[in-house]
């Protein structure tokens, strides 16, 4: 895993996408750290559903949120970008 997907991975935890996007106070306090395109956020998605490493809930037409699987390790985490999302 690249150090971009570790940050990807650890932003996606509990996040919320609404049409696609992130919402856009996250967007803005992730970008404070480190900035990502739409398309790497969307093929990193992806990649961490088809190794099981997310899980997507769908909570309305255009509304879905993603949580970390079992299988994320706490050495597949970034520490500093995690308290973003806490």
């Amino acid at each position: 895993m690249t150090q971009k997907e570790k940050k990807l991975l650890t932003i996606l935890h509990e996040a919320k996408l609404v049409d696609g996007k992130l919402l856009k106070e996250y967007q803005i306090e992730v970008n404070k750290s480190f900035y990502f395109s739409d398309e790497e956020l969307h093929k990193a998605i992806e990649k961490f559903l088809k190794s099981n490493l997310l899980e997507k809930i769908k909570l309305k037409d255009d509304e879905v949120i993603y949580v970390h699987t079992k299988n994320v390790s706490k050495e597949m985490i970034d520490d500093e970008l995690f308290e973003i999302g806490c």
